[in-house]
């Protein structure tokens, strides 16, 4: 399941970059504490992420052709009891075998591959 809305919340880099912020400017952002890095993305605040920004920006680290899955795409279509504080996704990428790949600095995503 996709997003069905960006937010204007997260930001990759190059988003940032393509609205017209300079990397100085991106930088400064982040090192004052207006803005703050979830993942390799940034929330253009400096309060806690909300659940649809962690969604958006675990999107945005996995890249194109990355869904929400499993739990997580049940819950937003609206069953009851899949909710789960974990961020599945369903990413492109095949590593030999398939397997579920877990990122040390995101322990809370996990991407099914297969």
């Amino acid at each position: 399941m996709r997003m069905r809305e960006p937010l204007a919340t997260v930001l990759t880099w190059q988003q940032a970059r393509n609205s017209g912020l300079t990397a100085d400017r991106i930088r400064w952002l982040v090192s004052s504490g207006r803005w703050q890095r979830l993942h390799p993305v940034y929330l253009t605040h400096n309060g806690a992420p909300t659940r649809d920004e962690q969604e958006v920006a675990a999107l945005l680290y996995a890249g194109k052709g990355a869904a929400l899955s499993c739990c997580i795409a049940a819950a937003r279509d609206g069953l009851v009891g899949f909710e789960d504080a974990r961020i599945h996704l369903a990413v492109t990428f095949r590593p030999e075998g398939g397997a579920a790949v877990r990122n040390r600095g995101a322990p809370h995503l996990t991407a099914w591959c297969g």
